[in-house]
């Protein structure tokens, strides 16, 4: 999620500065959290900057820009391929050992894979006269 601007910080601001709008009120008006307009009066009785604050990180991606570059090429070349074997491709290729298939599967619609059921679903049963029956071809 982006950070709020640091123009509708300032906006945000004053308005709950101005005293005419209680702190909810400031908030549904400009679709913020009541949590955000305190946040915003609490820096600046403290003297402090509004702007945004950088992005605190996170972990760091396992699969990097030439992982992704191998696995599209690999749908490319055979678009039926399991995460598995995809998983075993990336073992081979790149010597990166990709601990679960989610990891794959996550950015699955970056390299257009097809979903394919492991097992075909059971045929559909209809109820003729009171007894269940498989749908003749």
């Amino acid at each position: 999620m982006k950070a709020y601007s640091l123009d509708l910080r300032w906006r945000v601001l004053s308005a709950a500065l101005r005293g005419e709008r209680t702190i909810p009120e400031v908030a549904e008006l400009f679709g913020v959290s009541v949590t955000f307009v305190n946040k915003m009066l609490r820096l600046h009785r403290a003297g402090e900057d509004l702007t945004p604050r950088p992005h605190g990180g996170g972990h760091t991606p396992r699969l990097g820009a030439r992982h992704h570059k191998l696995l599209r090429a690999a749908v490319a070349a055979n678009n039926d391929a399991t995460l598995g074997e995809l998983r075993e491709h990336l073992a081979r290729r790149a010597r990166t050992e990709v601990g679960s298939p989610p990891k794959l599967y996550e950015p699955r619609d970056s390299y257009r894979l097809r979903v394919i059921p492991a097992t075909l679903p059971p045929p559909p049963r209809l109820r003729v006269s009171g007894w269940l029956t498989t749908p003749q071809k």
